[in-house]
């Protein structure tokens, strides 16, 4: 502690010579916050004594010491306090935590008048993102007292939350449970935001970037949202991958331990939101569920479960009668066994009724299993006991890998991108080429091939093809800390027959960051990528 009546910039004779006196707060403080007016000193802790560390600064400071033994606790998040703010129109400590919540203190029986009071305290908590894809983690707190409004840094999803003080704070811990707050984008990876009350301008750093960002809060608010990245409407579900069957009007999510969920698309969409609040049926698949792929042709749903052990599964489900109005036929869905290793993604190529199903492995090349689906569908599941032939395709890194696959009908080719994650940075750069015509459900002496390879850019990752332009799309993660791109691959030159375009510099488009799913509109030619932070890139084929 400094005096800095005496140790300032103008008046150093006040500056100690030896350490000044200090305390003992317990393992690894953070972040430090005063509430001027109660006089106290608030401090994250971690460890055993997880939480915040609380004393009267009236009696620990840099004149007297009498009081820096008498420590109050706040028990905080599980995952630990980051850093945390002092609101002190509502007596509340604002904390952000490292499971990507944040924490609303009731500091009016915890302060230095009552450090006892600390011990008691039970927060209302706001979880913006349920999920994280990529380990979102709040880093920093700014608090705006007039605007009554809470800046929180998420990290990886290069945005500030915006909490409503008014709604969520320690004398009303419950509504925080029910916020969905707006956000405002940042630069890539912001690490900590300050406040200039004066301006109402927020400032955030942003680690990747090697920037700042400069930010009118006036426009961003509780009270004012016009200048917010609004949140678009939600169905409540806990859900991974998904695809829809449009002919009975459902889209199939993966949702669980071992279940997929069902909803009804023509009572839950844009123009019909009040339908989306119904609580969908299930059908019950295989452990892991984690990918979705539909053909329409037979209304068959294939779902890829991951499983445990050495192997998983691909779940066929009849649409036609387990859908989100008829659930009759979901009673024990078909079963086709994946050997080998945990199926990862899976694409049907409809012109060759060939299901292709991304192979994760423990070790070596991963594996692209091809089965055939004309005697394995929805009506006919005489060849679901088939063991299938197996592609390789790119790296496991010991079960560390992600594999995604797409396939191209016009030219009969498959296009497999492969993403690893042991290596700093994310390794893994190429999209792999195979040639369906020698390597599908009606032939299969071409599956030992050694792909063709295409530099596409720095980690793709989702690959989706636009059929009417042949344009293959990847969205490039770019190892999660840089802008992420996506790559535009012309098809008609780069395919399982014509290699002569795949050496070719590919363009990009600049996207947001960490971008994932890829999903073309066939109708419209139109691209949508799905970005880590909140936000949607569309790119006009």
């Amino acid at each position: 502690m400094l005096d800095s009546a005496t140790c300032n910039a103008t008046d150093l004779a006040g500056c100690p010579a030896q350490p000044p006196p200090t305390v003992d707060v317990g393992a690894d403080p953070d972040d430090v916050d005063v509430n001027q007016a109660t006089h106290t000193v608030y401090v994250t802790t971690i460890g055993a004594q997880n939480g915040w560390a609380v004393f009267d600064a009236s009696t620990c400071n840099a004149t007297a010491q009498s009081g820096c033994s008498a420590i109050g606790r706040i028990t905080g998040d599980p995952a630990g306090p980051n850093a945390g703010q002092v609101d002190p129109a509502n007596d509340t400590l604002y904390t952000a935590n490292y499971d990507n919540t944040i924490s609303a203190f009731d500091l009016r029986h915890c302060d230095a008048s009552d450090l006892a009071g600390c011990a008691t305290q039970t927060p209302g908590t706001v979880t913006p993102f349920p999920d994280p894809p990529f380990g979102d983690h709040t880093l920093s707190v700014a608090v705006d007292v007039p605007l009554h409004s809470v800046y929180v840094v998420y990290q990886k999803d290069d945005t500030l939350i915006v909490v409503d003080t008014n709604l969520c704070n320690g004398s009303h811990p419950a509504p925080c449970a029910a916020l969905r707050p707006p956000a405002i984008h940042t630069g890539a990876d912001p690490e900590s935001v300050v406040l200039d009350s004066q301006t109402q301008t927020l400032y955030t750093a942003n680690e990747v970037g090697n920037d700042i960002s400069v930010i009118d809060a006036s426009r961003c608010n509780a009270q004012t949202t016009a200048g917010c990245r609004q949140p678009a409407p939600a169905v409540v579900l806990a859900t991974g991958a998904g695809a829809a069957d449009p002919d009975v009007h459902t889209a199939y999510f993966t949702s669980g331990t071992s279940t997929v969920s069902m909803i009804d698309t023509a009572s839950c969409n844009a123009g019909h939101l009040s339908g989306c609040a119904a609580t969908w049926p299930t059908v019950t698949v295989s452990t892991g569920p984690d990918a979705v792929a539909v053909n329409r042709q037979t209304h068959t749903i294939y779902v890829a479960n991951a499983g445990d052990g050495n192997s998983g599964t691909v779940s066929v489900i009849n649409a036609s009668t387990c859908n989100a109005t008829s659930t009759a036929g979901g009673a024990t869905p078909a079963t086709l066994h994946v050997p080998g290793g945990h199926p990862d993604g899976i694409t049907v190529d409809t012109a060759t009724s060939t299901i292709y199903v991304a192979t994760i492995t423990s070790k070596g090349p991963n594996l692209i299993s091809v089965f055939n689906a004309a005697t394995c569908n929805a009506t006919r599941t005489t060849g679901c006991g088939q063991t299938p032939a197996m592609l390789k395709a790119g790296d496991s890194a010991g079960g560390n890998s992600a594999l995604n696959l797409a396939v191209d009908q016009a030219t009969n080719t498959v296009y497999a991108t492969n993403v690893i994650f042991n290596t700093v940075p994310f390794g893994g750069d190429s999209v792999y080429v195979i040639n369906g015509a020698t390597c599908d459900a009606g032939t299969t002496t071409g599956c030992g091939q050694t792909p063709a390879t295409i530099t596409a850019g720095f980690n793709p990752w989702g690959i989706a093809v636009d059929q009417a332009t042949d344009t293959i799309y990847t969205a490039n993660i770019a190892d999660g800390e840089h802008p992420g791109t996506v790559s535009v691959i012309n098809g008609a030159t780069c395919n399982g027959t014509d290699s002569t375009g795949c050496g070719q510099a590919h363009p990009k488009v600049a996207v947001g960051n960490y971008p994932g799913a890829v999903t073309v509109d066939p109708a419209s030619g139109t691209a949508y990528i799905s970005n880590n932070d909140n936000t949607l890139s569309v790119i006009h084929g």
